[in-house]
């Protein structure tokens, strides 16, 4: 999702400030690099371009403003992929920034490895593989990345909170989706609106991702089941829905976004 050109370029101020505060604070003789950078976020976190950001940021973040990682907790805040403190230039870089939960960014930030996934970049399920019946997630094989994500964020595998929420996803889906066949069928399209609707909002949406992925790959229905293998094959047009959803999140909070970018009159002030 794009930010504002003035939005753009208080970010870059804001980095600009930054890093010579930074080298001031390095020519003291017992430098606290740390409480600079966090001192300078939690200023600059108050300000319009700021509050721009976080806007985008939950628009694109999955169901209803859910952690880009575990997707079970709300996003409580604008927070990194790169850790701030030992990777100072991505402060305030956009490309830098996620929508994350507490519990997540603690674990990432605590043994961070730059191979992880970026959700605001990359196709989890390039690089992992969700089991429908223990709602586990593993590596594919070969799949560095996916090693290397699932080696930091541990509880994405191994949380049991998480991998229930994810089988109850998977189960939920397959009444939604056969109910949507069944409503299509009656000619009761806006009871299947409805359903599509409360599919594209449920926690764990990569669930959803997940079943369109593997419905087209081989053994689709040894994994999913013949019968949700034909009401996907039926509704072709599931596979567009989750994108369908991101670009009508985005749509709808352009105007907000806009209004706040432009009370960011001077790129360089909070």
């Amino acid at each position: 999702m794009d930010l504002p050109r003035s939005v753009l370029g208080a970010l870059s101020s804001y980095r600009a400030a930054l890093d010579s505060l930074l080298k001031l604070e390095q020519r003291e003789s017992k430098p606290d690099v740390g409480k600079v950078i966090e001192t300078a976020w939690r200023t600059r976190r108050k300000s319009n371009a700021m509050k721009s950001v976080e806007l985008a940021l939950r628009a694109m973040a999955s169901g209803i403003e859910r952690c880009m990682y575990c997707e079970d907790s709300h996003g409580c805040d604008v927070e990194h992929f790169r850790p701030k403190v030992p990777h100072p230039a991505g402060t305030f870089a956009w490309p830098n920034l996620l929508l994350i939960c507490a519990v997540c960014n603690r674990q990432k930030n605590s043994a961070f490895d730059p191979a992880i996934l970026d959700p605001t970049r990359d196709d989890p399920f390039d690089h992992l593989v969700l089991s429908s019946t223990t709602g586990r997630l593993v590596a594919r094989d070969g799949s560095r990345r996916g090693a290397a994500t699932l080696q930091v964020m541990k509880r994405l595998s191994s949380e049991q909170a998480l991998t229930r929420g994810r089988l109850n996803a998977v189960n939920k889906l397959r009444v939604f989706l056969a109910r949507y066949d069944a409503d299509l069928s009656a000619g009761d399209l806006v009871a299947a609106d409805e359903i599509r609707r409360a599919v594209v909002e449920e926690p764990f949406s990569a669930v959803f991702a997940f079943m369109l992925r593997q419905s087209m790959e081989p053994g689709a229905r040894a994994v999913l089941g013949d019968d949700l293998v034909d009401v996907i094959s039926r509704h072709p047009t599931m596979h567009g829905w989750l994108d369908a959803a991101d670009q009508a999140r985005h749509a709808a909070a352009q105007p907000s976004i806009a209004a706040l970018a432009r009370r960011v009159r001077v790129a360089s002030s909070p």
